[in-house]
């Protein structure tokens, strides 16, 4: 008896296009991936340039992701993608009307190192590869200078970044200088704390 393990979630789509998906391809046979967008953040729209909406009240957009995984076999796994665009009823009524038998899937084709879990143009890849790999250049990986605050450190004009550094720095509460900056608290930042430094 063949012996197989199914897991489905409901994921925020960006993961998606990231390079860390071979490991999920070394862990699974089969990965379904039904991305329902809706991206309020990057304004997402539908191919034709119309609506699309979100399936939850949320601003990220959001997929579905089936893994299956059937222990018989040890090859690298398969990845299988569709889009769904629209309104948010036709979302519902898409998934109320189909399953992953019925669903149009259309096979990745993978490409090494990234593994990309979305459909790709690499016509430009040759092209690409010609020029320096970025760990080449770089011996230590890291993310960079993260200010998480761009609006408040970055400006067009060296008077403009020196008013708001005269606001932070002046002696008005904390409350008003967070509303005159828009600044908020962080886990890991505090504007009381950040002027006091």
């Amino acid at each position: 008896m063949r012996n197989i393990v199914i897991g489905q979630f409901t994921v925020k789509f960006t993961y998606r296009a990231g390079t860390g998906s071979k490991k999920l391809l070394k862990s699974f046979n089969e990965i379904y991936i039904l991305n329902l967008h809706g991206n309020a953040r990057i304004g997402e729209k539908c191919p034709d340039g119309s609506k699309d909406e979100n399936v939850f009240d949320i601003m990220q957009g959001v997929s579905i992701a089936l893994f299956i995984k059937n222990k018989e076999q040890e090859s690298f796994g398969k990845v299988f993608y569709q889009d769904v665009y629209g309104t948010r009823k036709n979302k519902y009524d898409f998934l109320d009307n189909n399953d992953i038998k019925t669903i149009k899937w259309k096979e990745l084709k993978l490409s090494e190192p990234y593994y990309f879990f979305v459909e790709k143009d690499f016509s430009f890849q040759a092209h690409y590869d010609k020029f320096f790999p970025v760990s080449e250049i770089f011996n230590k990986f890291s993310s960079g200078v993260k200010t998480h605050r761009d609006h408040f450190v970055a400006g067009f004009t060296k008077e403009e970044i020196k008013q708001r550094m005269r606001t932070f720095t002046s002696d008005l509460p904390d409350d008003l200088v967070k509303q005159a900056l828009n600044l908020k608290d962080t886990r890991d930042w505090k504007i009381n704390n950040a002027r006091k430094n």
